[in-house]
């Protein structure tokens, strides 16, 4: 039986291709549906993402104060899948399908490979490895300025 995150929302199509549009012409391909609809848009050198938001999951200003967040992380030096601008200049752009609001961003892709995907021989160091970068993490998030208006769940809030 196939996963409800590996089927593409209905309906949402048109709307996803209109919002690539300020990306990109090329064609998408769906990876996933959670909490957002991600598309893969085949790019060089660098393949890029479009993450399509519900406004009942994410207001605008949580998305921007999120886009901040990664930008930040990756000037502190870890790598991270980028926020992409549009062809407009801008981080996010919006559409409005019948009284309901949608956020996309383009993001690079990040950097590796899933750990079931590579099964490393030496897993005590692939976990070594992966709690120094947790701790460069907390270190970048902690030394992070939050600007004023910036809004982020805490992460005891998230329900995950």
């Amino acid at each position: 039986m196939m996963r409800r995150e590996h089927i593409e929302p209905a309906g949402l199509r048109d709307t996803v291709s209109l919002l690539a549009r300020h990306w990109t012409d090329k064609p998408l391909h769906f990876v996933r549906n959670f909490d957002n609809a991600v598309y893969r848009i085949s790019e060089e050198p660098v393949p890029l993402y479009l993450r399509v938001t519900h406004e009942h999951h994410r207001s605008r200003v949580q998305i921007e104060s999120e886009l901040q967040l990664v930008r930040h992380v990756a000037a502190s030096g870890i790598a991270v899948g980028l926020p992409v601008e549009s062809r407009h200049g801008q981080l996010i752009h919006t559409a409005r399908v019948n009284d309901e609001q949608y956020w996309a961003c383009v993001f690079t892709e990040a950097s590796g490979r899933p750990f079931e995907e590579t099964r490393p021989a030496d897993e005590k160091r692939f976990f070594l490895e992966a709690g120094r970068t947790m701790a460069l993490l907390h270190r970048a998030l902690s030394a992070f300025d939050r600007p004023e208006g910036f809004v982020r769940f805490g992460w005891t809030e998230d329900r995950w």
